[in-house]
């Protein structure tokens, strides 16, 4: 069931992509990861066909048996987890990831997704990008820490995040894995490399503590997601209620809890490393830093740790690149975490922007298409139409958009990236200026999916990267 939504949803992006601008990278590379997702789902299903011979009736027994005694179908899913070596903590994540997925495709028709989705990228608003005046910053102010987000990835993808350099042989050999890359990557000592986590569970991803002593600083910086754990964490989107020094809101689950496990873990081990750093309490910093999955636990961290108290005297600041949605605006927008945190996002990228709220409202226009289809489907090739003719009036596009609403349906509320929301055009559209400014955001301006051919592309490791050469 997943695969086929993944490839459905890759395919369709795919093609309408193609269709609006022609052949071009994203849609190649989109349509080589739904072929990847196919392959999967294939090597999946030939597993399952095989296994279904052995496990038939012993899982038919288990089931019957679970059942008198009163289990649902998923403490059967967790029984069958549970047996194949995986942890209850582990089971019961994945089977609330299971059932959000589940819950999200139910009723989408996936054979005309393409075409809903193509309505729906040519009538939705403009992108807006509004900054406060006065209120840009230069790339040097907040990319500093770029390199340092970046290294915590594993060998293997450097050149993915844009990392890629060419030594001799005999230094490729020492700078090929662990805290030697990270050290060279960040121009430090192996030595000031105090911690490497490789290792990555549900709500802890892989991460560093380092020194900077040039900045007098500990910095903590978090991998983004590379592993099922880290997916699971990622999905574990539900909301949940929070509170940050006298606001009250909603935080995403899986993040919230990452906060709550690594601040206790960690909070020994940079005590420890700021006896390391030389000058007086009030001149030392800890900086939390990561890109997407470890861009969010930054975040929740930073909050955790300024809420806490845990560091009083000492400065926290969080460079938080192609963060996911954290809090609700509430807590996004406090001023604390406004003064603490930058969350950095290039163009269209679509993870800064996802969320349970955005992402069942974009669901919620697709039904209503697949529904005009079926009942109305002379007002459903009149949105076609109109989707088609790049001269239509933009307020008859904007209205035809807004039509697609179900009101009477309450919308998750929506969360953010947390702290100063700082924006650059995506490469290819930035001008000569542009490029080596940021711009600060209101975090309303990423409340919905922007469908574009650059959502993925945007949120690539690499395109963030493109950042740093230009300081």
């Amino acid at each position: 069931m997943g695969f086929g939504i993944a490839s459905g949803i890759l395919g369709g992006l795919s093609r309408l992509m193609s269709e609006t601008n022609g052949p071009n990278t994203t849609s190649k590379v989109l349509t080589g990861v739904q072929s990847v997702v196919q392959i999967s789902a294939g090597i999946t299903d030939v597993s399952l066909q095989g296994s279904h011979m052995i496990t038939k009736h012993s899982l038919q027994a288990s089931s019957e048996l679970l059942s008198q005694f009163g289990a649902t179908d998923g403490e059967i899913f967790k029984e069958i987890l549970r047996a194949l070596g995986l942890n209850n903590e582990f089971s019961d994540s994945l089977l609330a990831v299971a059932k959000l997925i589940s819950s999200f495709q139910a009723g989408i028709d996936l054979t005309n997704i393409s075409n809903n989705l193509a309505i729906l990228l040519a009538l939705q608003p403009p992108l807006e990008i509004a900054s406060a005046e006065g209120d840009i910053r230069t790339t040097e102010e907040v990319v500093k820490y770029l390199p340092w987000a970046m290294s915590v990835f594993d060998k293997h993808v450097r050149k993915f995040v844009g990392l890629q350099e060419k030594h001799s042989d005999e230094e490729q050999d020492h700078l090929d894995y662990g805290i030697p890359f990270i050290a060279h990557i960040c121009g430090i000592p192996d030595s000031d490399v105090l911690t490497y986590s490789t290792a990555s569970e549900v709500y802890s991803p892989a991460h560093f503590v380092a020194l900077d002593r040039k900045a007098n600083a500990v910095v903590i910086s978090f991998r983004g997601t590379l592993s099922i754990a880290d997916s699971i964490t990622d999905l574990l989107c539900h909301h949940e209620p929070y509170s940050f020094l006298g606001k009250a809101g909603v935080v995403h689950q899986g993040f919230a809890e990452s906060a709550r496990r690594l601040g206790p873990l960690l909070e020994p081990l940079v005590q420890r490393a700021l006896l390391q750093l030389e000058w007086h309490a009030e001149d030392k910093t800890i900086v939390l830093t990561g890109h997407s999955l470890g861009a969010a636990v930054a975040t929740s961290l930073t909050a955790y740790w300024i809420a806490s108290e845990a560091f009083s005297g000492v400065r926290i600041r969080a460079y938080a690149f192609a963060s996911p949605c954290v809090f609700s605006r509430e807590i996004a927008t406090h001023p604390a975490l406004q003064n603490s945190i930058y969350s950095i996002v290039i163009g269209d990228d679509l993870v800064p922007r996802l969320c349970r709220g955005s992402a069942w409202y974009l669901r919620a226009k697709v039904l209503l298409l697949q529904q005009l289809l079926q009942e109305n489907p002379q007002e459903y090739h009149r949105l076609v139409q109109l989707a088609q003719r790049p001269e239509a009036d933009p307020l008859e596009k904007l209205t035809a958009y807004y039509s697609l609403e179900q009101k009477e349906d309450a919308v998750d509320e929506r969360l953010y990236p947390a702290g100063l929301v700082l924006y650059s055009e995506s490469p290819g559209r930035r001008g000569l200026c542009s490029s080596k400014m940021l711009r600060a955001t209101p975090q309303e301006h990423l409340s919905d999916i922007l469908l574009s051919p650059n959502m993925f592309s945007d949120h690539l490791p690499s395109v963030y990267m493109e950042l740093y050469p230009k300081v």
